[in-house]
């Protein structure tokens, strides 16, 4: 039988990782909601292409 973890897309994981590394208070309180999705999304991205944060 499998493990819960072996189920889970490792793509879908580093990208859970990284919106929870960039969810916090000095960025929440700092940009429009709008503004907070495309850089959160720009964040992920550049994690995800360079490798780390």
């Amino acid at each position: 039988m499998k493990k819960p973890s072996q189920n889970r897309n490792p793509i879908k994981e580093l990208v859970r990782r990284y919106r929870k590394k960039f969810r916090i208070p000095e960025n929440l309180d700092h940009y429009s909601k709008q503004d907070y999705e495309v850089a959160e999304q720009k964040y992920v991205k550049m994690c995800i292409t360079r490798g780390k944060c």
